[in-house]
């Protein structure tokens, strides 16, 4: 991933300029207002999570290419972040919100790392 914008999530002001980063990364590559909206709920869900049970997490928005298809990559990680089985309600929202999210731990101090992807399709004019 080509990390672009980091952010460390300590308090509700920082969900905030985590979803106007989100917000305007999207509108950099040119997605449409609504994938723009969409991608930037789905960073907001997972943030807000990880604000609430975690213990100093961190946001990386970035690209990357699968495939050859570019996507926008949103990685919230914390040592600590407790993940429950079923996945709390606002992980399930931005789950269906994105192309991809996969959640791992490594095993190292309990570190979770959390992946969202939004696919931008080739044939979308930029918006200006």
């Amino acid at each position: 991933m080509e990390e672009l914008i980091k952010i460390s999530l300590d308090n509700e002001m920082d969900l905030i300029l985590a979803h106007k980063r989100a917000m305007k990364l999207a509108e950099l590559v040119g997605l449409s207002l609504a994938a723009q909206t969409t991608f930037a709920t789905a960073v907001s869900e997972v943030a807000r999570y990880a604000i609430e049970q975690g213990t100093g997490p961190t946001l990386t928005l970035g690209t990357e290419r699968l495939r050859s298809h570019p996507f926008l990559v949103a990685v919230i990680e914390d040592r600590n972040l407790p993940v429950a089985n079923p996945l709390n309600q606002g992980l399930l929202y931005a789950q269906r919100l994105v192309e991809k999210m996969e959640i791992t731990n490594t095993g190292k101090g309990g570190k979770l790392h959390y992946t969202t992807a939004f696919l931008r399709r080739e044939n979308q004019a930029p918006n200006r």
